[in-house]
C-alpha cells in the first residue's frame, strides 16, 4: 500500500555500493586555529591602585555593589533567624525536635508506627465480613 498523492520514488540503494574496506581513507582536513590579536584586559581591579595602609582604617564599602548588599542581606537574614521571639510554630517544633536525645527520637518514632498499626488493624477488623 502506498499514498495516493505521492510520486513513486526509484529505490534508495539503485546506485553502486561501497563497503567500510573499500572506503576512501584521506583524512579531514586540520582546522586552521586564528592566533589572538591582543591580549584582554581586566576592566575592573580588585584592589584600589594607591593601595591600602597597613593597620589603617579601610574605606566604608560602597552601597551599589551587589556583593556588599548581598553580604548584608545575609547578615540580616541570620539576626532575624537567631532570634527567639519571631520563631512560629514551626520553629518552635524544630527546637523540641532538636532537644530530643537520640533515644527519645527512636521512642517516638516506634509510638507512631504502633498507633499507625493499630488503626490498620481496627480497619481490618472492622471492615471483616
Amino acid at each position: 500500500m502506498g499514498n495516493c498523492f505521492g510520486k513513486p520514488k526509484s529505490d534508495n540503494f539503485s546506485g553502486s555500493g561501497q563497503t567500510l574496506a573499500n572506503a576512501n581513507s584521506t583524512p579531514a582536513p586540520k582546522p586552521v586555529i586564528a592566533a589572538p590579536n591582543k591580549p584582554v584586559s581586566a576592566s575592573y581591579a580588585p584592589t584600589p591602585a594607591q593601595g591600602r595602609v597597613v593597620g589603617g582604617s579601610s574605606p566604608a564599602p560602597s552601597s551599589n555593589d551587589p556583593r556588599v548588599a548581598a553580604a548584608m542581606a545575609a547578615e540580616e537574614r541570620l539576626r532575624s533567624s537567631q532570634s527567639k521571639s519571631q520563631k512560629g510554630k514551626l520553629g518552635k517544633q524544630l527546637d523540641a525536635q532538636k532537644s530530643q536525645s537520640h533515644n527519645k527520637v527512636l521512642d517516638e518514632t516506634s509510638r507512631e508506627t504502633r498507633l499507625a498499626r493499630d488503626a490498620d488493624a481496627n480497619v481490618e477488623v472492622r471492615t471483616w465480613n
